[in-house]
């Protein structure tokens, strides 16, 4: 009877091992996707405060600087043309633009050089936030939705280049 019952038993082993194996495996894919997905919604986060950080740096370079202080003090016509228009700062979809305390706007551009909607509808995305801006070492991140368009910038006060004179 024991004999019988060998290759039936033998075979029982042989499930048991398979099944541990396959619970293991089942473990390890399940682990494996938990971390796939974890780096994939920190992926675009990433991105953003990336863009964010390069953004802010790029802010407080123009921001900080005694000739854009001095084209917002004074209106120079040629500050735009000979400073800003070549900058590659506008590269890539990239717009900047300087708006007065009372919200006038000096002027904006983009990557194409010109004033066009799509610019003006960023800014109607940051004025409000704007108005918060006292320090001038602070540098606001900006992110709202316009016109079904998603933006991402920063903001930041003009200064001199020693930061001790505001714009």
């Amino acid at each position: 009877m024991l004999g019988q019952q060998g290759p039936r038993i033998a075979a029982l082993v042989v499930v048991g091992i398979l099944a541990a194996l396959l619970a293991l495996q089942v473990r390890e894919r399940l682990r494996e996707t938990r971390e796939r997905l974890i780096t994939e919604r920190r992926e675009p986060q990433a991105v953003v405060v990336s863009a964010f950080l390069n953004l802010s740096r790029v802010a407080r370079d123009w921001a900080k600087w005694s000739e854009l202080q001095n084209f917002v003090l004074h209106s120079d016509p040629g500050f735009v043309p000979t400073n800003v228009e070549p900058a590659s700062v506008l590269e890539n979809g990239a717009v900047m633009a300087v708006v007065r305390d009372d919200g006038r706007l000096l002027f904006s551009r983009g990557s194409d050089g010109h004033e066009r909607p799509l610019h003006l509808s960023l800014l109607a995305c940051a004025s409000p936030n704007l108005a918060g801006l006292r320090d001038r070492r602070t540098v606001r991140m900006l992110a709202c939705r316009t016109g079904g368009v998603d933006y991402i910038g920063v903001a930041t006060r003009g200064t001199d280049s020693a930061i001790s004179v505001a714009a």
